[in-house]
């Protein structure tokens, strides 16, 4: 995303990044697994939790800062998983049919995750106790309710036609592999 704006590299912040299982060259922008990435079944399934965890913290920081509710006793259930490793919640990741999309400038330049529904893109659902966002040309699914499972099925089938023109589906993250990282469909 920062390369069209030539600023790959420049971003001070973006250049103190440091990972444990990644080598990320900014100026090459190359992203290589280190020796501490695995593929084994059981480092895939560990991270991607620690992913899914994360990604759960992000919305209740989020809620936080634009509503004033990310401590309401309504994520508790979030928080027993976010921040104490309690139980399991899913992830779901919504995968592109094509490697093309439109992004503002201060997107890729400051991240934002947009939860008010008149700033979100159309295909997204805020809806039958599910949540879901874009950021940086991913997007995510996430239960906002204890009681989602009562409306899953639902869920699914409205997100699924909401998103048949842009998506060719969705998988619920079990292995950090189900995450397309580097947006591989920009590839294609």
């Amino acid at each position: 995303f920062l390369e069209v704006h030539n600023q790959v590299g420049k971003n001070k912040a973006l250049a103190r990044f440091k990972s444990i299982y990644f080598k990320v060259d900014l100026v090459k922008r190359k992203v290589e697994p280190k020796a501490a990435y695995k593929l084994k079944k059981s480092f895939q399934v560990d991270i991607a939790r620690q992913f899914k965890r994360g990604v759960f913290k992000i919305f209740l920081e989020e809620r936080e800062r634009q509503f004033g509710d990310g401590s309401s006793s309504r994520f508790d259930f979030i928080r027993q998983f976010s921040r104490y490793n309690i139980g399991d919640l899913p992830v779901l990741y919504f995968y592109r049919q094509m490697g093309g999309m439109f992004i503002a400038k201060e997107w890729s330049e400051s991240p934002e995750l947009f939860m008010k529904k008149e700033e979100r893109m159309k295909y997204l659902l805020d809806d039958f106790n599910f949540f879901e966002f874009e950021l940086l040309g991913h997007v995510i699914g996430i239960p906002s309710s204890q009681d989602y499972y009562h409306t899953y099925d639902l869920y699914v089938k409205e997100t699924t036609n909401r998103k048949e023109r842009f998506f060719k589906g969705f998988k619920a993250i079990e292995h950090f592999n189900d995450f397309d990282l580097t947006l591989n469909v920009f590839k294609d």
